[in-house]
């Protein structure tokens, strides 16, 4: 028996089956192989995986480059897609702080600023 499911890229319903040998696991998250693509780009830049430059190569790979139509996706997911296709991110530059260093006591075993 299969479940109505909405796609987490797109936004489109479809079925899936977890029990079914014949489905992929793909189908889990997303309601075609193409949107599971742009799934896991997202996936690895969110988690810091790959960076910007990587993210927007292995979009452009699959053919989303800053010319595709976005409005297809869902728009937070559209707005992710922008962000990394997009080149005018603003470089923020930190502040340089000093660093603490910790030592170790005989005592006590805990770390202690000094």
């Amino acid at each position: 028996m299969s479940n109505l499911t909405k796609c987490s890229i797109c936004g489109e319903t479809y079925s899936y089956c977890p029990n079914c040998a014949n489905t992929h696991a793909w189908k889990f998250y997303t309601d075609s192989y193409e949107c599971y693509q742009i799934f896991m780009v997202l996936k690895q830049y969110g988690s810091k995986q790959i960076d910007k430059s990587e993210a927007k190569t292995m979009l452009e790979r699959i053919g989303i480059t800053e010319k595709t139509d976005l409005s297809i996706y869902k728009p937070k997911i559209a707005e992710r897609l922008t962000n990394i296709l997009t080149d005018d991110e603003p470089v923020k530059v930190e502040p340089v702080e000093e660093k603490t260093v910790l030592k170790k006591t005989k005592k006590s075993k805990l770390y202690k600023e000094e």
